[in-house]
């Protein structure tokens, strides 16, 4: 029998974006939310070892 603890955290990233070519705001949005949750995804990997 064991025992599981789940321990619940918050992360608040902030970033300042300034897009370079105006066709590339609306696309700034969706890119760093994907390299957010890839950083998480790698950050809860690499804390499970």
């Amino acid at each position: 029998m064991g025992i599981r603890l789940i321990i619940k955290r918050e992360i608040d990233f902030t970033e300042n974006v300034i897009a370079k070519k105006w066709f590339m705001k609306p696309f700034i949005k969706w890119y760093l939310k994907k390299q957010q949750t890839q950083f998480v995804n790698n950050l809860r990997k690499l804390l499970e070892q």
